[in-house]
């Protein structure tokens, strides 16, 4: 069997999107209303495009992560712990608004129960946020680039307008930002996206199978499409090629924090390093396995020699 590339045989990652500062609990008995409950308090490092970052910095892939924070505890907070990875911060500082901050409540078994975001700090970005990132790297084509959908549509529309020939993989993120990626999603190499997600950037279309989900966002313009279908593992679908199923891999998940973006992590570190995708999207089932096993949306320990020897 042929060796799957080394950690230093990768293109560059960079990564555009949420920098937060999460707290996730974890209830030792089922929540209820209207009353306290004994849990316990983790706080780690969050937001998509961080959780990706931070995953394909452990996968040794050079990783720049372009964000916005305040001027506040949290930023700082965040700062420190982005100094314990190998993750180049590019950071945009916003004084008018506080740093981005998400609670999740988890129910004893690991699923999430309810979650609340602060997300404003992006929804008030101005559309040349990251104008001076996309200058920087005019001539820097052969890398790959990742957003997720909490950027506004005008950030994500500089992002699309500026790829050249770069590789572009974008996140949906949620229900309510999954519709912002229709202005851009001709642009788009590669799209992350759930069940949930999809009926919700299709609209009026109703496939009838996750197969014809694939298709039809094919249809609307993303060029690959990985579907994610928690339980029932996830369909996805190359370019001009016939929609396929990878079922999920047992495992007793501890919390589902970051799982997600773990998926995405893993697979754009095998595409860095020139592999297929479907043997990308095996690294990123991989990572994501290793996450749901961990507190925390970074928490997770795993490395690509790791993930290699896993398959």
């Amino acid at each position: 069997m042929r060796p799957e590339p080394s950690a230093g045989n990768s293109k560059p990652v960079w990564c555009f999107g949420a920098v937060h500062l999460d707290t996730i609990v974890h209830a030792d008995v089922e929540l209820q209303p209207d009353t306290s409950t004994p849990a316990r308090f983790h706080e780690s490092l969050g937001g998509v495009a961080t959780n990706v970052a931070v995953g394909l910095a452990k996968l040794g892939v050079c990783t720049e992560l372009h964000g916005a924070v305040g001027q506040d505890d949290a930023a700082a907070r965040i700062m420190s712990r982005l100094q314990e990875t190998s993750v180049v911060p590019h950071l945009i500082e916003r004084t008018t608004e506080a740093t981005g901050r998400y609670c999740a409540f988890h129910q004893p078994d690991g699923q999430m129960a309810m979650a609340c975001v602060e997300g404003r700090i992006l929804e008030t970005a101005p559309s040349t946020l990251f104008e001076d990132a996309v200058r920087r790297a005019q001539d820097q084509t052969d890398m790959i680039w990742f957003a997720d959908a909490n950027l506004p549509v005008p950030v994500l529309q500089g992002i699309a307008s500026a790829k050249q020939d770069r590789f572009l993989a974008l996140d949906a993120v949620s229900v309510t930002k999954a519709g912002r990626l229709k202005a851009v999603l001709p642009a788009c190499d590669l799209l992350f996206i759930n069940r949930a997600e999809a009926a919700a950037l299709l609209e009026g279309t109703r496939p009838t199978t996750p197969q014809d989900t694939v298709t039809a966002l094919q249809h609307m313009g993303a060029g690959s499409v990985i579907l994610t279908a928690g339980a029932d593992g996830l369909y996805w679908a190359g370019e001009r090629s016939t929609p396929q199923h990878l079922p999920a891999l047992e495992v007793s998940a501890m919390d589902v924090t970051g799982a997600g973006d773990a998926l995405i992590a893993g697979t754009l570190a095998a595409l860095s390093r020139e592999l297929g995708l479907e043997k990308a999207i095996q690294y990123g089932r991989a990572a994501a396995t290793r996450t749901l096993t961990s507190n925390g949306a970074t928490a997770a320990k795993y490395s690509w020699d790791d993930l290699s020897q896993s398959l």
